[in-house]
């Protein structure tokens, strides 16, 4: 997790096989819930389904010149320095069976 949250992971697939009923609960570890795409239950019947959580990374901004870091963090202008992760998930059918 630790390179996730740091964005040492951009650009690249990961791909974790997980026992099934556990894959809502490792999703909502990973952030990813019924607001960001993905279900709160993963159906027992469903076998070439895939789930795809996608993290897109916006990188700190560099303070405006006028401003400093506290006037910054309190709202009073000048961009965050701290960056933004953005969660999408879904889940895609494979279509295995016929």
């Amino acid at each position: 997790f630790h390179d996730i949250s740091m964005g040492q992971m951009c650009g690249k697939l990961i791909l974790i096989s997980w026992r099934q009923p556990d894959i809502p609960a490792l999703a909502r570890k990973l952030g990813c819930g019924p607001y960001e795409g993905c279900p709160t239950l993963y159906n027992p019947g469903a076998f070439d389904e895939a789930w795809q959580i996608k993290y897109v990374y916006d990188p700190p901004k560099t303070l405006a010149p006028e401003r400093d870091d506290v006037s910054a963090e309190r709202g009073k202008g000048g961009f965050s320095k701290h960056p933004k992760w953005t969660v999408f998930g879904n889940v895609v059918n494979l279509n295995f069976d016929p």
